[in-house]
């Protein structure tokens, strides 16, 4: 079994104001992000069969195969 989540842990903004020689001030507004990727692969679930299925009354019904190839009679 596969499972990923995103989740961010750092958000902040920040406004700054940036000068230059000429004496122009400009505002300027810094965002920094920390997103944190989680990634688990477990080896140890048991995968559900595809062709097993449940009825109405909660009584397994287990579906055949198909024979791929083979014509119908």
């Amino acid at each position: 079994m596969e499972s990923r989540s995103k989740r961010d842990t750092l958000v902040e903004k920040l406004t700054c104001y940036v000068g230059d020689d000429t004496g122009l001030i400009k505002k300027v507004r810094m965002i920094a992000k920390r997103i944190e990727e989680k990634q688990e692969v477990r080896y140890d679930v048991e995968r559900p069969d595809p062709r097993r299925k449940v009825d109405t009354d909660g009584n397994p019904v287990l579906l055949q195969k198909r024979n791929k190839g083979v014509l119908g009679e």
